[in-house]
């Protein structure tokens, strides 16, 4: 192996990164509660698991998307109290509040969950009740619906005045006979 100066120092830098990223900080928690529920989406089988109960820790890779969601900027965990999970991304999918025990940092995220606070269905027949106001529901931001009246552009208009005379300068031509040469 041929050696290169600066070589072990660099070598230094990366062991020292891969150390780093094998120990994470573990449960370091911020004192103040989550305004908002942690919302998480996952597969029907999985979702079937954690309401029998069979299923108490759900799973999530340490990648920089989860690291938003379950880390504050300082490296602490930010501190959820309730989790609504939901089956999918259709409109009336299965969803259910569940509190949140702790979440830790392995080699991947680990929510531990509580009891289940409520759903937005039957659990007999799995069927979604849409008149549960208490169901929990994804936050959505809608904005009023106003009736607009169309506003012709100026090109748009250009465009119209234009194509009117081409059309009357055809009309005259046809209108004036024949051209004899």
């Amino acid at each position: 192996m041929k050696i290169i100066p600066g070589h072990s120092a660099f070598m230094a830098k990366i062991k020292a990164a891969q150390e780093a990223k094998s120990n994470p900080p573990k449960n370091i928690i911020n004192e103040t509660a989550e305004k908002k529920p942690l919302f998480l989406i996952m597969q029907k089988y999985w979702f079937d698991e954690i309401l029998s109960g069979q299923k108490e820790v759900e799973f999530r890779d340490d990648t920089p998307f989860y690291r938003s969601r379950f880390l504050t900027k300082d490296g602490k965990f930010k501190n959820y109290e309730t989790v609504i999970l939901q089956v999918g991304y259709h409109a009336n999918a299965r969803r259910m509040t569940v509190e949140v025990d702790k979440i830790i940092l392995e080699s991947d995220f680990e929510i531990h969950l509580g009891k289940i606070i409520d759903t937005n269905f039957d659990q007999n027949t799995g069927i979604v009740n849409l008149q549960n106001p208490s169901a929990p529901k994804k936050p959505t931001k809608k904005k009023p619906i106003t009736e607009k009246k169309p506003v012709k552009k100026k090109k748009e208009a250009a465009a119209i005045s234009a194509f009117h005379k081409t059309v009357n300068r055809y009309k005259a031509k046809r209108a004036a006979g024949p051209t004899i040469y």
